[in-house]
């Protein structure tokens, strides 16, 4: 009886603290609304009586000659082969990245070569040192 008693009562808690945080959301201000104007349309006959019309055909017909000559004395453009110079391009490219990566490998190679160099005097010295040293300590 008390663990349905518990269940209930927290569930009714639940649902009280949902509302609280929810109210402050759902009290929202309502959005002002510009007033709509009503308008009448009007059916347009097929035949219209324009009085400034031949004059507005003669000035579309000018607009457009003008257009037409601005088109007709443009140069057309060059038909260029896209594909061709790409791969071109492309190879090129290729040669000289694996022509960049093998200039590293030797010279890698070349550094590896003169850092053993350097290592194997080392050695050379650190020997010559120790003799020496062992021969002074026999002397004393």
């Amino acid at each position: 009886m008390y663990k349905s008693l518990c269940i209930s009562s927290g569930f009714h808690l639940g649902i009280i603290i949902l509302s609280i945080f929810a109210f402050p959301f759902i009290a929202k201000k309502p959005i002002d609304v510009v007033p709509l104007i009503s308008v009448e349309l009007i059916e347009i006959g097929k035949l219209t009586n324009i009085p400034f019309a031949p004059k507005a055909k003669k000035i579309i017909e000018k607009v457009k000659k003008k257009n037409e000559k601005l088109t007709s004395e443009q140069a057309p453009p060059k038909k260029i082969k896209k594909e061709e110079n790409k791969k071109k391009v492309n190879l090129d490219k290729n040669k000289e990245i694996k022509e960049k990566e093998k200039n590293k490998e030797k010279v890698n190679l070349d550094k590896n070569k003169e850092i053993k160099e350097k290592e194997k005097n080392k050695e050379k010295v650190n020997l010559d040192k120790n003799k020496e040293i062992k021969e002074k300590e026999k002397n004393k």
